[in-house]
């Protein structure tokens, strides 16, 4: 691998074959082998990023859409509720204003009933 390459070219100093410029030349090729090999790392670590970018991007678009469900079975719920004791608080209004009319139309026909007793009376007496 690449480190190793360095660690030996800082070793071959030693040996006594290469003179100065052979040496820069051979450190600077290890050098460029070494960025090559850390530029593949990188590429690689950013390519994994984005695949657990999307997965993760995904799981969270999977979660929210669970919630806005789940939300949404809780308000129909609720709304069929309310619509539930709406009906049933008309239907008692109604079932009031039906005895309370039924009670007044009794009445009504009672005072009728009396006026005409009393029309009667009046009538009578003459």
């Amino acid at each position: 691998t690449a480190p190793a390459k360095v660690k030996q070219a800082y070793k071959e100093p030693q040996q006594e074959h290469l003179v100065g410029s052979e040496w820069e030349e051979v450190q600077v090729d290890d050098l460029v082998d070494e960025l090559e090999c850390f530029r593949g790392q990188v590429y690689e670590l950013q390519a994994k990023n984005a695949q657990l970018e999307d997965v993760i991007r995904a799981e969270v678009c999977e979660e929210m859409m669970t919630q806005m469900e789940e939300m949404e079975r809780a308000f129909s719920i609720r709304i069929e509720d309310e619509r539930i004791a709406t009906e049933q608080k008309f239907e008692r209004k109604l079932d009031i204003i039906s005895r309370e009319a039924s009670r007044r139309e009794y009445e009504l026909s009672q005072e009728e009933i009396s006026e005409l007793h009393s029309q009667l009376s009046f009538y009578k007496s003459r």
